[in-house]
């Protein structure tokens, strides 16, 4: 018998009571197994996640195609300055533009306020 996968797209509050966000799910027979979340306001890819047992299967890679088709490539990632190490190596896996970070520009390695941990 074969598993029946959905892509669905609804606008949900981000953390239960954050901002309202684009989310792109995949489920299969009703599991979830993969999210994208988009802010409404910017188009900044707030996040991504695959359950463990799916990754590396691509899944969260056809949400990243069907959002950027639906928001016709106004989708972003974050700044580099602000991604995970995950985050770093999907932005570079699926390609597409990144948000300029204006809050941070004014801080490097040698200040105090600097932390890229």
């Amino acid at each position: 018998m074969l598993d029946t996968l959905t892509i669905d797209r609804t606008l949900t509050a981000y953390d239960g009571d954050g901002p309202l966000c684009h989310l792109w799910s995949i489920s299969i027979d009703g599991r979830r197994i993969a999210e994208l979340w988009v802010d409404t306001d910017t188009g900044e890819i707030a996040n991504v996640w695959t359950r463990e047992d799916h990754r590396e299967q691509g899944h969260a890679t056809a949400l990243y195609r069907r959002a950027n088709t639906d928001l016709n490539g106004a989708i972003y990632h974050a700044p580099e300055a602000h991604r995970t190490d995950d985050g770093d190596r999907f932005a570079a896996r699926v390609g597409g533009p990144a948000l300029t970070c204006t809050c941070c520009t004014h801080l490097d390695d040698g200040d105090d306020d600097y932390d890229r941990s």
